[in-house]
């Protein structure tokens, strides 16, 4: 019998598409958990300013994430052209933080910072006992372990595995403490409305 007719794939050949294969996993999971483009875009507010340091981060602001491009206003033109001369280094500390290849370009806009909306009331923090009550499925266990298997380093697959597990904790705990459901983008928030603010503001100005 000739046993190199239809040999086997190599360890290394099965490793590389598993690895081709994660980021569909992980946009699939993180779409089932809560909309994926939210997520992204609050992982890239939040590490905006460790990104570019402190002194830049005080004239610009990470506004929004839209179809992988990452949209920053900026107090004016001369901070526009010094932040994109640094766009690929940015980007590549950006994609080092929220995930490799989810940012694929950074578009900077001058035109000052507006007023911040008024601040909303305060938010009920649950406790780790309260999250623990709220558990992944064992379906979304295997999913969140799919989707960081690709990451090379222990403590950070570790890191993120927990984050994932954590957002669909507190997903689940805040829908049972008065949260809403944007019947839009099925986010999760807490004003009076049909919908979250953010898709107000966008149907405002797209006159819906």
């Amino acid at each position: 019998m000739d046993r190199d007719k239809n040999p086997r794939p190599s360890s290394m050949a099965r490793y590389t598409r598993r690895r081709e294969s994660m980021p569909g996993v992980l946009a699939e999971l993180i779409r089932k958990m809560d909309t994926g483009g939210r997520i992204r875009e609050a992982m890239a507010m939040a590490h905006w300013a460790e990104a570019v340091g402190p002194r830049a981060a005080q004239s610009s602001r990470a506004e929004r994430v839209q179809n992988g491009v990452l949209h920053v206003c900026t107090k004016s033109a001369a901070w526009s052209q010094e932040l994109a001369l640094h766009k690929v280094r940015i980007l590549r500390a950006m994609n080092e933080r929220v995930g490799k290849g989810v940012l694929t370009d950074i578009r900077f806009r001058a035109s000052g910072f507006k007023a911040p909306p008024p601040a909303p009331e305060p938010e009920l923090i649950p406790t780790e006992q309260e999250l623990a009550a709220h558990p992944p499925t064992p379906e979304e266990t295997a999913g969140i372990a799919a989707a960081v298997a690709a990451i090379e380093d222990p403590a950070r697959r570790a890191r993120v595995a927990d984050a994932l597990a954590h957002q669909i904790s507190l997903r689940r705990w805040r829908i049972g403490h008065g949260w809403r459901v944007c019947p839009i983008c099925n986010s999760l928030y807490l004003t009076e409305g049909p919908r979250c603010q953010l898709c107000t503001i966008t149907r405002r100005k797209a006159g819906r």
